[in-house]
């Protein structure tokens, strides 16, 4: 029963996200064929459809790849991964989400770090980590990356590597921490639309270290930032 109403619930839900873009661009469309626009405008026109199709694209493509994880599943080949490389990898791509804002970003512990993944995987989970660090921290803001091999801070029982990310930024209250994984679930609708939130960046990051059985704990407070450690077996 539980799982059926999960299914209903995620059918509504992705009904929804697609309904929103579609929704734009044909309003857009509509009031463009109403009557003779100059260049200009119909230049702002197809900005916007293709802005909203953008959205699209991005919402079949995590999607998509939410599907391959949970169909192939164990089954996804893996194979011994430099972590400390792959980190690296994700911390030099997101540098292209800075988008001018003005942040501190730094890698305060990289060490040497070897476990058993798909890197291409464990690649996106590190940016989908990264990538919200950056979207919720204001200018002048920092966000601290740190693997350890073993004896990670953070969970003094837990012995093996463990990947920390920290952020100075808007911070997540309480009462949302426990659902921040689940499929587009967003803490505030006005900040999601605001930032491009989908609303499936967490959802992937747990399924793919699920997958990996690893291990996500988050410690948050409104307006005082967000940690969240990765822990590997």
């Amino acid at each position: 029963e539980s799982s059926f109403n999960e299914i209903r619930q995620f059918s509504g839900d992705v009904s929804h996200e697609l309904k929103t873009p579609l929704t734009v661009i044909r309003g857009e469309i509509e009031i463009a064929l109403r009557g003779k626009r100059d260049a200009e405008e119909y230049r702002r026109t197809l900005e916007s459809v293709l802005e909203e199709a953008g959205k699209l694209t991005n919402i079949i493509e995590d999607l998509l790849l939410l599907s391959r994880i949970d169909t192939l599943g164990r089954s996804i080949t893996m194979r011994e991964v430099e972590l400390d490389s792959v980190v690296m990898a994700a911390y030099e791509d997101s540098m292209t989400f800075l988008s001018g804002k003005k942040l501190n970003i730094s890698i305060r512990r990289l060490d040497e770090t070897r476990v058993t993944g798909e890197p291409g995987l464990l690649k996106r989970a590190f940016v989908n980590l990264l990538h919200n660090a950056i979207k919720y921290t204001p200018d002048g803001g920092s966000v601290e990356i740190e693997l350890f091999p073993g004896d990670a801070a953070g969970e003094a029982e837990h012995k093996g590597p463990c990947f920390k990310i920290r952020d100075s930024g808007i911070g997540i209250p309480q009462r949302h921490l426990s659902y921040i994984f689940n499929r587009f679930y967003r803490v505030s609708t006005s900040r999601s639309s605001k930032d491009g939130g989908k609303g499936l960046g967490l959802t992937i990051v747990k399924r793919i270290l699920d997958l990996h059985g690893a291990r996500i704990r988050v410690e948050s407070r409104k307006g005082q930032g967000t940690v969240f450690y990765v822990f590997f077996p």
